[in-house]
């Protein structure tokens, strides 16, 4: 390549690794509004289909290592999908992706709610929606932090309200729900809550109005230059070049750099500790409070409605002053939260009369509100923009696979056991090794002398 070639392919390469940030308009707002709503309805499904497990035990004489399947699975599918976020969002946008699996997702509900075998509910109501929410938060959260420069903390927290919110408003809906239209017809319901994610993608117009495609192009034209200097092309083997190519483009998409990263992979195991931990609680919180805790189902169902009150109260509180806190003791911070969290949830099944059990959930929540939009505060920190939806999805891969074999394992324990309270020191375990990582990560991250910036 001459001097003007090598120039040329600079400028190439560095228009394509620059990350796409809006201009700061008054429509971010909206999507950070449109998201907190997908969220809190992506939210019911994770955190409150257990108010459907006695149901689905009495009706199809299950015991919980099966019912257990549900969940597992919906995590299994959501977590792995999310490795394809990333390459869809640059080949058809956020808006796109958003609206067409929120259509997916609602008709495979619906057909979930009709009448047949016990295999069919975890495939409509477990499996297809966790492959299309995998691919939808992933879509979310890229679409609000690829429009935030400044106010990105206080946007994170907004959309993770939707966390709280949809626990809040789900389980005791869910619960009335299933006392007046019986499992099958709260399904149904359901199943018209999910056509509302095709409202929110639709508030996700794209950061400008260049074709994915073009970009796609411009990345390969870069690539095949870079693969004609390495002098492949004066050896004449033409499929060495189109397979470099496909390679180059390939890891691009996938943003396969991330595997030489440290960082990358402290990042990832720490929020895969957060999320068993969050899903051993909420996955047998109402089955326990009904079996153990001696609450009625109404009560039950009123428990992570708590949590998500205490939830909401620290978002909003983590989103204005956080930032105040020095960066330097942010993390610090978070790793004493992760071990006061392992601590309520150690004393949780000692824990006795309904009104003592709210206020642990809401103190639970307090503590661990505003850990969700931490997380991709520090993945903006250490990764960039550009790399996000890739780091996200990969996250979302291990964290949720991770989670389903360890519901799939306490379900058996509890059967054994007979005691839906081990469910707790899971978690318990999960939050202490969780802030182990961390501080190994902030550790990593000090002593480092570069840092990756969206400069």
């Amino acid at each position: 390549m001459n001097a003007n070639e090598h120039e040329q392919y600079s400028d190439a390469m560095i228009l394509q690794n620059k990350p796409k940030v809006a201009k700061e308009s008054s429509w971010r707002w909206v999507v950070v509004l449109a998201s907190l709503v997908f969220i809190a309805i992506r939210t019911g499904t994770e955190r409150c289909y257990s108010v459907f497990y006695l149901s689905l035990m009495h009706k199809y004489n299950i015991e919980y290592a099966e019912v257990s399947q549900l969940m597992s699975t919906f995590f299994i599918a959501y977590g792995c999908s999310g490795i394809l976020a990333a390459p869809l969002i640059k080949w058809a946008g956020c808006r796109a992706c958003m609206m067409i699996l929120g259509i997916i997702a609602s008709v495979s509900c619906f057909i979930g709610s009709l009448p047949g075998p016990f295999w069919k509910i975890v495939l409509c109501n477990g499996l297809i929606p966790g492959v299309c929410f995998g691919i939808q938060i992933v879509v979310a959260f890229t679409a609000v932090n690829q429009r935030f420069k400044s106010q990105l903390n206080l946007a994170n927290q907004l959309i993770c309200l939707g966390f709280a919110a949809g626990s809040f408003l789900s389980c005791p809906l869910y619960q009335a729900l299933v006392e007046n239209y019986a499992l099958n017809g709260a399904l149904m319901v359901i199943s018209g809550f999910y056509l509302h994610t095709i409202a929110s993608g639709a508030t996700m117009w794209p950061l400008d109005q260049k074709p994915i495609a073009s970009e796609t192009d411009t990345f390969t034209a870069a690539a095949t230059d870079e693969i004609e200097s390495t002098g492949i092309k004066g050896n004449g083997s033409a499929n060495v070049r189109r397979a470099s190519r496909m390679f180059q483009t390939v890891k691009h998409s996938f943003g396969l750099d991330l595997f030489c990263q440290p960082e990358f992979y402290l990042a990832v195991f720490m929020y895969a500790c957060q999320i068993i931990a969050l899903s051993s609680l909420f996955s047998f919180l109402i089955p326990c409070a009904v079996t153990k805790f001696s609450l009625n189902k109404t009560q039950a169902s009123f428990l992570p409605s708590a949590e998500a009150v205490g939830e909401m109260i620290a978002k909003l509180v983590w989103g204005v002053f956080f930032n105040r806190i020095p960066k330097r003791w942010q993390k610090p911070v978070v790793c004493c939260h992760f071990l006061v969290a392992s601590m309520l949830l150690a004393i949780l099944p000692s824990v006795r009369g309904f009104p003592y059990l709210l206020c642990i959930c809401a103190t639970f929540g307090l503590v661990v509100g505003g850990i969700d939009g931490f997380y991709s505060c520090v993945c903006i920190e250490v990764f960039g923009t550009e790399a996000y939806s890739s780091v996200f999805g990969y996250t979302n891969v291990v964290a949720f696979g991770s989670s389903s074999g360890v519901l799939l394992l306490i379900g058996g324990i509890i059967d054994s056991t007979k005691d839906p309270s081990v469910a707790f020191y899971f978690g318990c375990a999960s939050y202490v090794l969780a802030a182990l990582l961390l501080f190994c990560l902030n550790q990593r991250i000090t002593s480092s002398p570069k840092k990756v910036t969206n400069a």
